[in-house]
């Protein structure tokens, strides 16, 4: 079984798509781990800020299966694919980080990029790993969000 760490953001009524979100991977995976939420400016585009948090899970599925599931999820948090990519959105959930047995079988870019990935993601993999990634932990322009 591999462990897969997620990105999740949304700017348009965040908390609630996210929890969402949250809810519906918990029918895809075990063994699930959230991050802190937290808020960040638009990236690339004006907009509302954004709320991001990551998560952690184990599954039986492949990347590929499991980047399905992630689509059907946007669907239906109602993710508008027609728009830019830089824009507002409902729902973005990202594959960032797959690990089996201690290997790392793929790290997206975005990790190292954006410290709106890498701060969330840090929290929730364990330091070992950590150490061996490069993983943007730039908080300038975060704020922590309590969901309270």
């Amino acid at each position: 079984m591999k462990s897969f760490f997620l990105s999740l953001g949304s700017n348009i009524d965040p908390i609630s798509n996210l929890n969402s979100a949250i809810n519906h991977l918990k029918n895809i995976g075990i063994e699930i781990s959230c991050s802190n939420f937290y808020k960040s400016p638009s990236e690339g585009f004006e907009g509302e800020d954004f709320i991001n948090c990551a998560l952690g899970m184990k599954s039986k599925l492949d990347f590929d299966d499991l980047n399905k599931e992630l689509k059907k999820i946007e669907n239906l948090l109602k993710r508008d694919r027609s728009q830019p990519k830089f824009s507002s959105r409902t729902i973005d959930i990202d594959i960032i980080l797959v690990v089996a047995d201690d290997d790392i079988q793929f790290v997206s870019d975005e990790l190292e990029k954006y410290n709106f990935v890498g701060i969330p993601i840090n929290e929730i993999i364990s330091p070992n790993l950590s150490d061996k990634l490069s993983i943007n932990q730039d908080d300038s322009n975060l704020e922590k969000v309590t969901t309270d």
